[in-house]
């Protein structure tokens, strides 16, 4: 019984779990934390319907500008897994691994969230380990591989549920070429979520790379003491279902050839979006050489609690941005990252479609100077672009600690808003094109928008 086995857990849970999971007799502490966090839970699990490979595309109104394709596979698993036999649910270790013992490690199938790796430097240092110590040992800490079945144990796939960068690594490392070339003592087989004993496995994976509005239900966020915006799915569900389309050798290759864009992020209400808001994203990528700017509406803006629906404000932002090279725009549901899990998940989110770690959040003057006043700037990896216009000079002087993630400009814009432009429309005043773009008012008049057209 776990409560016998891994006592120093009871504590810090508070609550005696007894139920059996055969880890055997020597598990220590940590592996029965690790279980725990994975099992405990149940999970939902309503009819599943595959997710379409085009969804993570879709969230933006136009094709995301890219130098390289991010996936390697469409419709279809690697040929490799076509010759795979069969394997029961509950096979023991020795089955498992002589069953998929000959896989290459590249077709090995991604989890969700995995488009590019947020730490390369740790590749070259575990290939380093890898080639000094004859394949190292990570038995503390195995790579976990799950391996999808039919009803009849037909193998389907060989899905990647942890540890991508030390896989990558051991491509990169040169020796390893197939599965059955990883040392045993560092690899753990699933089949179907299940383990060799005990109860079926949750898969944890980052909230950012799945398609959460689709998947509503059908997940539980992960406990607090995973990383944030992990969330938990069945173990049975494969990565390709849940949206992977790439193997992991098109990962490996992506990590070493690719450089990814530069991406503006510009959060705001826009209801309705005017030509102020482009003037700043179009200064914002020519003044600081990013390859496109992302404008994303505020699902649920608590400031303004009756906003305009958010597929209104996405579709004048979608029509709006279609004349620009430089703009896009986020018309997917931002509140499913943003609200469910904060701003920081929504940047890791978007750095899984452009496949980039180069992100900057463009900001206005008044709306930096209160987070500034507030204490809410930190150091961050995603750079702040800041329009210092009618700042106080306290807030624009950046700080030392901040000298690497607060970028500050000069431009000078005219002075419009939403409310202008809301108020013209209510009373029927005509709008220059300085103003909104001429086909945004007909949209508007036509959706009687504002009180507009009535």
């Amino acid at each position: 019984m776990i409560a016998i086995m891994c006592p120093k857990i009871l504590p810090t849970r508070g609550v005696l779990f007894l139920f059996a999971l055969a880890l055997g007799p020597a598990a220590r502490a940590d592996d029965c934390a690790q279980a725990l966090r994975r099992f405990l839970a149940p999970m939902p699990n309503p009819a599943f319907r595959p997710v379409d490979a085009a969804w993570i595309a879709d969230q933006l109104a136009k094709v995301p500008t890219s130098p390289g394709p991010l996936s390697d596979l469409s419709d279809a698993l690697p040929e490799s897994y076509r010759a795979l036999g069969r394997l029961p649910t509950h096979a023991d270790a020795g089955a498992r691994r002589a069953a998929i013992a000959q896989v290459p490690i590249a077709d090995l199938m991604t989890a969700p969230g995995h488009r590019i790796l947020r730490k390369p430097a740790q590749i070259a240092a575990l290939k380093g380990v890898i080639q000094r110590e004859n394949g190292a040992n990570f038995a503390h800490d195995p790579v976990l591989l799950n391996v999808i079945t039919a009803g009849d144990g037909k193998i389907l796939s060989v899905d990647i549920w942890n540890a991508h960068h030390r896989l990558v690594a051991y491509i990169e490392a040169g020796g390893y070429s197939k599965i059955g070339d990883i040392p045993a003592r560092n690899l753990r087989i699933l089949v179907n979520g299940m383990p060799e004993h005990g109860h079926k496995w949750g898969h944890m994976i980052p909230a950012a790379g799945v398609d959460l509005p689709g998947l509503r239900g059908q997940y539980r966020v992960a406990d607090a003491g995973e990383d944030p915006g992990t969330i938990v799915l069945d173990g049975a569900r494969s990565n390709f279902e849940l949206g992977s389309r790439l193997t992991l050798g098109h990962l490996a290759r992506v990590m070493r050839e690719r450089r990814g864009p530069r991406i503006g992020i510009f959060f705001g209400t826009f209801d309705p979006v005017h030509e102020g808001h482009i003037d700043v994203a179009r200064r914002a990528a020519d003044e600081f050489g990013l390859h496109e700017v992302v404008l994303v509406a505020n699902a649920n803006p608590a400031h303004k609690p009756n906003a305009t629906s958010l597929e209104h404000r996405t579709r004048m932002l979608a029509l709006r941005v279609g004349k620009d090279d430089k703009l896009n725009a986020y018309v997917g549901d931002s509140g499913a990252w943003v609200d469910g899990f904060g701003k920081d998940v929504f940047f890791k989110h978007m750095e899984q479609i452009y496949g980039t770690r180069e992100l900057f959040e463009i900001y206005g003057g008044d709306s930096y100077e209160k987070l500034f006043n507030l204490g809410q700037i930190r150091p961050r990896e995603v750079k702040y672009v800041v329009f210092k216009r009618d700042m106080q000079s306290a807030s624009t002087v950046v700080p030392p600690e901040l000298q690497s993630s607060v970028l500050m400009s000069d431009a000078e814009f005219p002075a419009r808003s939403s409310t202008q432009v809301r108020n013209a429309l209510r009373v029927g005043l005509p709008i220059a094109p300085d103003l909104m773009d001429p086909d945004l008012v007909r949209y508007i008049r036509e959706h009687r928008l504002y009180g507009a057209g009535r």
